[in-house]
């Protein structure tokens, strides 16, 4: 009596979706792990065209009456308009404009929060705008307004589901009904082979070390970004800390040290987090939430995107220290610093879980909302 779900994901993805019982649409394009930022010129064009393909073949082969789109998937408003499918929006970060905070895109005060929201609405249509709008001439379609897909989504007062946490950022009152807060959404699974048996044998605190998709493509490409992790892991270790290391940040000298366990296949946050007293990170909504509900203390050391947000929100909770670490270097000095006086955020970070852990299941709420959507059950959508 539920719902029909086809699950449009990177082709990595696509067979653990399979594994869980739910049909997966492997979508083209570079791997998410892998990318190394924009793409421009005519790598651009192709990965338009590609991803405009797949969207089609998506649409087409789940015979969706609802698609459930990701923010990285909202350029898929200009097929739903041509269909005349309903859209779902599921994000991380706050998009919806309010008067509360300005976009997460824009790290400076603005003297009237909510117009930097129809601003960012251009930033991210305006450099896509040429194959888009190319796109809607061949489905048939008007021209698109300024702010393009973002702008259309506003417009159809399509249902806005934010999968952060109330505790850790309250839904601003200004937001109109359909935009809903249903907080996170956990993995539950165990970890990776021999990590479950070898953290117990780690000398002092622990501290797991992430930064994230881009991590790898990060340290091959950027030698601020490289220096700064290595700094970042000797004041860690200098600090008396053993590490739970991504194996996209381990170097020769990491793989050596017996101090350091390095992280060679996923394991969900919501296992490895409980179980270590500091989490050092990127910043990404998830990694913040997931830190968040675990009760860490975080050093955040924000790259892009939302990250400089999360990584504001987690000092204006008391549970975080920002540390600039994508275009400035870091100096050692700054890094043992903050890797001493991160223990401080203890208490506040553990009263901050406290209150995480009584809102209950994202998952749950978002089923049930979906249950109330007028498409009703027995349906079908494409989640994206």
């Amino acid at each position: 009596d539920g719902w029909a779900v086809t699950f449009a994901c990177h082709r990595r993805y696509a067979e653990e979706a399979e594994l869980l019982g739910v049909r997966a649409y492997p979508l083209r394009g570079r791997d998410p792990e892998e990318s190394s930022g924009v793409v421009q010129g005519a790598a651009a064009d192709r990965h338009w065209q590609e991803l405009t393909a797949d969207m089609e073949g998506a649409l087409a082969a789940s015979g969706a009456r609802v698609a459930v789109l990701n923010f990285f998937a909202v350029p898929m408003m200009h097929l739903l308009e041509a269909h005349r499918v309903a859209a779902v929006a599921l994000w991380p970060a706050p998009a919806s404009p309010t008067k509360a905070f300005p976009h997460f895109l824009f790290q400076k005060p603005w003297s009237s929060p909510a117009s930097s929201y129809l601003a960012a609405e251009r930033v991210l249509w305006t450099p896509f705008r040429a194959p888009l709008e190319a796109w809607r001439r061949s489905l048939g379609l008007e021209p698109a307004p300024p702010g393009g897909h973002f702008e259309l989504l506003r417009r159809s007062n399509a249902p806005v589901f934010y999968t952060f946490s109330p505790a850790l950022l309250p839904r601003p009152a200004d937001w109109p009904a359909h935009v809903q807060v249903i907080g996170p959404c956990r993995p539950e699974r165990g970890p990776g082979e021999g990590l479950g048996r070898l953290l117990p044998r780690a000398r002092g605190p622990l501290a797991a070390f992430t930064m994230g998709s881009r991590a790898a493509s990060l340290q091959a490409s950027n030698a601020t970004f490289k220096g700064n992790v290595r700094t970042m892991v000797e004041a860690l270790l200098a600090g008396g800390y053993s590490l739970v290391l991504d194996s996209s940040l381990a170097g020769p000298n990491e793989k050596a040290n017996p101090r350091v366990f390095v992280q060679e296949s996923y394991i969900p946050h919501s296992w490895l987090l409980p179980r270590v007293q500091l989490a050092v990170h990127h910043g990404g909504a998830g990694t913040f939430h997931a830190a968040a509900a675990a009760g860490c203390p975080q050093l955040i050391l924000p790259l892009e995107f939302d990250q400089h947000f999360w990584a504001r929100r987690g000092e204006q909770l008391g549970v975080a220290i920002a540390l600039e670490a994508a275009e400035s270097v870091l100096s050692s000095a700054d890094a043992r610093h903050a890797v001493g006086a991160v223990g401080q955020r203890a208490d506040a970070a553990k009263g901050l879980a406290e209150r995480v852990a009584e809102e209950g299941s994202g998952e749950q709420r978002f089923v049930e909302r979906m249950a109330r959507h007028k498409g009703g059950p027995n349906g079908h959508y494409v989640d994206l």
